[in-house]
């Protein structure tokens, strides 16, 4: 009373009230980093649960959590506390782990676990099935999971129909595209998932769910980037860009970029877009150019044809385009010049470049972090770190599907 509360105070009531470790546990937790992956293997008639630290590098870390456990069962919930790297449960009605997805860490199933807990995606909540895709996909980022396992795991959710996990799965696999733009497989999956939920959501209706609206748009923009005939299908629209649909407008003007390669009708649409939004969706699309036609952005910031809060944007996309990353990089000092004239103590570059240099990377990776590292300052140094962070994850990853 009358005194200053510590954080034990607070521990110490709620497992008072709780009647659960709370103290131990969540000393615990704060002293330690990060936070655990268990692994899930079958084991004779039950499961065999190994923990250790979660690491996006693939580095295994042998931190030992108390992690409060619940096991969804057939009939019920199991609640236990795992406090040591390997336990065994029994595999009695077993339907997955974390229930509710309300546990603070990553579940990774392997071999005969994994197809189990797949074959069992029906009697999931949306959140549960939504954790289980985003697990494998941090699985296959830190090289636990290879590419083709991942796809399997894409492959058990053709038919889903929730709007969360819909999207987490396609920017999943737009994702992995671009890391892996030779990946053939991997490029296949991604166009047949995208082009299946679009047919599945069908043509925008009067009334219809907002959520399907957002998620439409946001499909037919992720499949122009990985899907040649899709785009060149789509970029047929752009002569009526100010008449067609808003929804749909970012996706034709990429997909004019990609297929037609013209610089001057989207100058021209830039320069007669109503909104903001569209101005937008043209200097993004300008990002999907190649060659020449790339090159001839910079006139137009330095002419003060594009705002100066939009101008960034076309760089963030331009990284994005494989073909448009040798660009980005050559031109790092010109957009490290505008960003510290036009938003200098904002700490806009430092996200900007957080975004770019994880896939600019890809290309040349030396003269990536030469480059970076010869613009670093205090305003962009923490998006500097983390961006050469990714890149080291993202060049690992790879390598090892590349072989080398």
């Amino acid at each position: 009373m009358y005194g200053n509360a510590r954080g034990s105070d607070l521990w110490n009531s709620l497992e008072k009230a709780s009647g659960k470790p709370v103290t131990r546990i969540m000393e615990a937790w704060i002293r330690e980093k990060g936070y655990p992956i268990i692994t899930v293997e079958k084991a004779g008639g039950g499961y065999r649960l190994r923990q250790e630290r979660f690491l996006l590098s693939g580095d295994h870390e042998g931190t030992l959590y108390p992690v409060p456990l619940t096991i969804a069962r057939q009939g019920g919930v199991e609640s236990i506390l795992m406090e040591a790297p390997e336990i065994m449960v029994g595999g009695d009605g077993f339907r997955h782990i974390n229930q509710g997805r309300s546990g603070f860490y990553r579940v990774f199933y392997t071999g005969d676990a994994s197809r189990e807990v797949l074959g069992r995606l029906g009697s999931m909540s949306n959140l549960e099935r939504l954790g289980l895709i985003n697990d494998a996909f941090a699985a296959l980022l830190s090289r636990r999971l290879p590419v083709d396992g991942y796809l399997e795991v894409v492959s058990s959710y053709m038919n889903e129909r929730d709007f969360i996990v819909v999207d987490e799965i396609s920017s999943e696999l737009l994702s992995l595209t671009l890391i892996l733009p030779f990946h053939q497989g991997l490029r296949d999956r991604a166009r047949e998932f995208m082009r299946a939920q679009l047919q599945r959501l069908g043509e925008k209706k009067e009334g219809e769910n907002e959520n399907d609206t957002v998620l439409r748009s946001s499909l037919q923009q992720k499949l122009v980037m990985v899907d040649d005939d899709y785009a060149s299908s789509l970029s047929e629209l752009f002569p009526r860009y100010g008449d067609i649909d808003p929804d749909v407008r970012g996706a034709v003007a990429m997909a004019f970029a990609r297929s037609k390669n013209s610089f001057s009708p989207l100058t021209l649409a830039l320069e007669q877009a109503q909104s903001d939004e569209d101005r937008v969706n043209v200097i993004r699309a300008m990002g999907w150019l190649q060659g020449d036609e790339l090159g001839k952005f910079n006139r137009l910031v330095e002419e003060g044809s594009v705002k100066k809060q939009d101008f960034y944007v076309f760089y963030i996309s331009c990284s994005m385009n494989p073909s448009g990353r040798q660009f980005s990089l050559r031109n790092l000092e010109f957009l490290h010049s505008k960003m510290v004239e036009y938003f200098s103590g904002t700490g806009y570059e430092g996200t900007v470049l957080e975004a770019m240099i994880p896939l600019i990377g890809l290309e040349d990776e030396g003269e990536t972090r030469k480059k970076v590292e010869a613009i670093r300052g205090q305003e962009n140094s923490m998006g500097i770190s983390k961006g050469l962070e990714l890149l080291a994850i993202y060049s690992s990853l790879r390598k090892e599907v590349q072989g080398g």
